[in-house]
This record gives C-alpha cells, sequence and structure tokens, in this order.
C-alpha cells in the first residue's frame, strides 16, 4: 500500500506516477540481475536458518 502523502512528498499524484523498473534501471538506481540475486540469496537463508537477522549499529 502507498500512502496519498507518500505520493504526495514526491509530486506524484497517483501509483501510475511511479516509476518502472526500466526507468529505475535507466537511471542507474536498480539491477535486475542484483535484484534478483538477493531474492535467490534470501530464500536459501530461509531455508537454511531460523535465526533472528543481525543489525549492525
Amino acid at each position: 500500500m502507498t500512502a496519498p502523502h507518500f505520493l504526495s512528498a514526491f509530486g506524484m499524484e497517483t501509483l501510475r506516477d511511479l516509476p518502472n523498473v526500466e526507468a529505475l534501471e535507466d537511471a542507474g538506481l536498480l539491477s535486475r540481475h542484483a535484484v534478483q540475486s538477493e531474492i535467490v540469496a534470501s530464500q536459501s537463508d530461509d531455508t537454511e536458518t531460523e535465526e533472528e537477522p543481525a543489525f549492525i549499529e
């Protein structure tokens, strides 16, 4: 869910104003390969351990 306040804070009126994956990649803000790698890593982490995530202060 996206709050109306979030959209207005970034000068958007609707969810359609949010950039798509291609626009984020073109701007250098997103790498589809990196996202896929993170998904695979998180899935393997979930099956290997049930520990709480560690936080770095």
